[in-house]
C-alpha cells in the first residue's frame, strides 16, 4: 500500500491532472485504469502516453483500454530510467524545493507540492519534452 503516492500526468503546457492517492488505496492497474479515464476525459484531443515499466502500467486491461482509444503508447527499454520525463524533470526538480523541510503532515505535503507543480513555468515543460523528444 502507498502511504503518500501521487500520480501527476502533464504535457508540454505543464500539469494535466494531478491526484494523491488515499492511505489505504493499492495502486494497481485498476486504478491506474481509473487515473487514466480521468487524463482522458482533461485531454479532448490526440495523446500519447510514455511510462516507465510498472507493472499496473502494462497490463492487458490497460494495454486494452488504450488501444481501443486510439492512444498511442511509447515502450520504455528496460533499465532506461532516465527517458521518462517525470523521472528526470519533474520529480527532482519538487525533491529540489523541498530538501530539508519538514512539513509535518501528510495535508501539508499535497498542499506544497500542488503549489510548487502549479510554478513551474511553461518553458520548463517545453523544454523537458524538447529533451525528451531528443532521446
Amino acid at each position: 500500500m502507498c502511504r503518500s503516492c501521487s500520480s501527476f500526468s502533464f504535457n508540454k503546457k505543464g500539469i494535466v491532472h494531478s491526484q494523491f492517492v488515499s492511505q489505504r488505496q493499492t495502486v494497481n492497474s485498476l486504478f491506474y485504469f481509473e487515473v487514466l479515464k480521468s487524463v482522458r476525459k482533461e485531454i479532448a484531443n490526440t495523446w500519447r502516453v510514455h511510462y516507465d515499466n510498472t507493472p499496473s502500467h502494462a497490463t492487458f486491461f490497460v494495454t486494452k483500454y488504450l488501444a481501443k482509444r486510439g492512444v498511442a503508447t511509447l515502450p520504455q527499454p528496460p533499465y532506461s530510467l532516465d527517458l521518462v520525463t517525470a523521472d528526470y524533470f519533474l520529480f527532482p526538480r519538487t525533491k529540489k524545493e523541498f530538501k530539508d523541510y519538514n512539513f509535518g503532515i501528510l495535508e501539508a505535503v499535497k498542499v506544497g507540492t500542488t503549489r510548487s507543480l502549479k510554478e513551474i513555468p511553461i518553458d520548463a515543460f517545453r523544454g523537458a519534452f524538447s529533451a525528451w523528444e531528443k532521446c
